[in-house]
């Protein structure tokens, strides 16, 4: 149990890591080729600072075994973290309720620049998709 938010987003930050490291593996086997580091996505400017920099008063032991968790994979390049606000990430055209042709340009531009001949390709006729349900 935490008692700020800050403490709450580092929680949740080291609880999955490891699912992150493992998906990472999963996607390196199937491809049969070495991938770039995973960049998580991370909208508490604070939590960043001190998984990147360290620093911070940590209240436990326990808090402090988590933010040097995170700062190891950090610096041993097996994962990188970055800030982003919450409404620009990609998760809050999911859930957030949005203008459809928005939700439309935001798949169209995250399937231009996939370079993976196996993913899920969102079809340009969604009418179409659903007709076929």
């Amino acid at each position: 149990m935490s008692k700020s938010p800050t403490e709450a987003e580092l929680i949740a930050l080291t609880d999955n890591l490891g699912f992150v490291e493992l998906f990472q593996e999963f996607v390196e086997f199937l491809t049969m080729s070495k991938q770039k580091p995973a960049t998580i996505y991370q909208d508490c400017s604070a939590v960043v600072t001190l998984i990147t920099k360290g620093g911070g008063i940590t209240r436990t032991k326990h808090l402090r075994a988590r933010m040097n968790l995170g700062r190891e994979a950090v610096e041993e390049k097996r994962a990188s973290i970055v800030h982003v606000l919450a409404g620009k990430m990609d998760s809050a055209s999911l859930t957030i309720q949005q203008n459809t042709n928005r939700l439309r340009r935001r798949f169209k531009e995250k399937q231009d620049d996939s370079d993976n001949g196996w993913a899920l390709r969102i079809s340009e006729n969604w009418k179409e998709v659903k007709e076929k349900a």
